[in-house]
């Protein structure tokens, strides 16, 4: 067709099921899609230093998910996240205990601010 671009989009080859809407306040100069954080929830690494969590979901496959289960990250559980600037490992507390926790594994803990979490 005329005035038709042949370059493939996400759209054309996204699998099926998948949600390819992107958030419109993306950052355009890198051309990726922002994550935005609401009452669902939001990756771990998102959240302000000291700020308490309520874990609303885990994103990871089985053995990672026993892990952190076995770690006291669990649906429900209240974290508090105690240093995640920069870049390494965040530092985040779990009941009595204080856990590193690496960026990607982190990234798929899903939390809610206690406010939010319980609406």
């Amino acid at each position: 067709m005329p005035g038709t671009s042949d370059a493939l989009t996400w759209d054309d080859i996204a699998p099926a099921g998948i949600d390819t809407r992107r958030d419109e306040t993306a950052h355009e100069r890198t051309g990726q899609a922002a994550v935005t954080r609401h009452a669902t929830g939001f990756p771990l690494p998102m959240a302000n230093e000291g700020e308490r969590l309520r874990v609303v979901g885990l994103r990871a496959g089985r053995a990672a998910d026993r892990r952190l289960v076995e770690m006291g990250i669990t649906v429900g559980s209240e974290i508090t996240l105690v240093q995640g600037g920069g870049e390494g490992p965040l530092l985040i507390a779990v009941s009595d205990m204080r856990l590193g926790l690496g960026r990607g594994m982190a990234h798929k803990v899903l939390v809610a601010p206690i406010g939010e979490a319980a609406e």
